[in-house]
């Protein structure tokens, strides 16, 4: 009886091994019968991520993965020697680690880095490494510093209300300023809509635009000009407004200004600010430009163009930068 039971046992453990034998040969097997025969992959390399790389001048250390199915190979360019790779080269998946050194320099820097694989000749993929500049530590030397103080009432001149709503007090036009008014050297750029008021300037009519030029000023070489100043936009008694667009710009075609434009936000409340006081004093109040390249003799011009572009323009200072 136990070998009846034995020989059974047997018998299964060799149908299941016969079954097992002929799965694997069938699976094995394309639909003609024949063995299958897994392809090779075909060669790739990737960065796996982003492959290029911003750092500020203080530089630093990144490491990057690698993808590929060979030997891969990284080179720097010659001129490099502000870029670190360890390592240079490896197999298969790996990582990498940059080392940028810090850039002393006021100028942005990139490298190109390139991969090949299986000493390809041509490159595979690379790796693009953007270095900004150190930051440059500007100083300023005062130029001009003007606050239109000088523009008072008095010894028969009679200048406009600084209420900047307030016009029952006659504003006194360029083309009419008195000697001491105009020994500060502050033109009109031809239109003659610029008119004093206590304190301060107003540009333009509700028909003509105007700008109002700075003293020329003098300095040597070619300098870098900075331009502060506060302008309210105006607003007559009856709460209309005008447009609110300025402009600025110099009296040297090479020297531009930048921006060269501002819309002006800042509009003044009567009720909450019946003397016009709080307005100069908000952050909104001033703007301020650059001037690129500008040499001896240049003039800064604030104005508008255009009807109804009219504004209040008090407390200009420009600034040269020091080298």
């Amino acid at each position: 009886m136990y070998l009846i039971k034995q020989t059974k046992q047997n018998k299964i453990k060799y149908i299941l091994s016969a079954l097992v034998v002929c799965i694997l040969v069938f699976t094995s097997c394309n639909k003609n019968g024949d063995p299958e025969v897994t392809a090779p992959l075909d060669p790739y390399l990737s960065i796996d991520g982003t492959s290029n790389l911003s750092i500020d001048a203080s530089g630093g250390t990144r490491s990057v993965a690698l993808k590929a199915n060979g030997n891969w190979q990284v080179s720097v360019p010659g001129d490099i020697d502000w870029v670190e790779v360890d390592p240079k080269n490896g197999k298969d998946n790996g990582t990498f680690n940059l080392t940028i050194y810090e850039n002393t320099t006021y100028d942005t820097r990139s490298a190109k880095l390139s991969f090949r694989l299986n000493d390809a000749s041509e490159e595979g993929v690379s790796f693009q490494i953007v270095q900004t500049g150190a930051v440059r530590e500007v100083t300023y030397e005062t130029l001009l510093e003007e606050d239109f103080d000088w523009l008072v009432s008095g010894n028969g001149v009679i200048v406009g209300l600084p209420i900047l709503y307030d016009q029952s007090v006659a504003e006194l036009r360029i083309d009419l300023w008195p000697a001491s008014f105009t020994a500060h050297g502050w033109e009109s750029d031809g239109a003659n809509a610029i008119y004093a008021r206590e304190g301060l300037l107003k540009i333009g009519k509700s028909g003509s635009s105007d700008y109002i030029v700075s003293p020329p000023l003098e300095f040597e070489g070619t300098k870098n000009l900075k331009i502060e100043f506060k302008a309210v936009p105006y607003i007559t008694a009856a709460n209309n407004r005008d447009n609110g667009q300025i402009k600025v710009g110099t009296t040297q075609e090479e020297a531009a200004a930048l921006p060269s434009s501002f819309s002006l936000d800042n509009w003044f409340d009567m009720a909450s600010d019946p003397q016009t006081i709080e307005i100069w004093k908000k952050p909104e109040s001033v703007y301020s430009f650059e001037v690129k390249g500008a040499t001896s003799g240049i003039r800064i011009k604030i104005g508008s163009e255009g009807n109804k572009q009219r504004f209040f323009v008090d407390d200009v200072i420009i600034k040269m930068e020091n080298e």
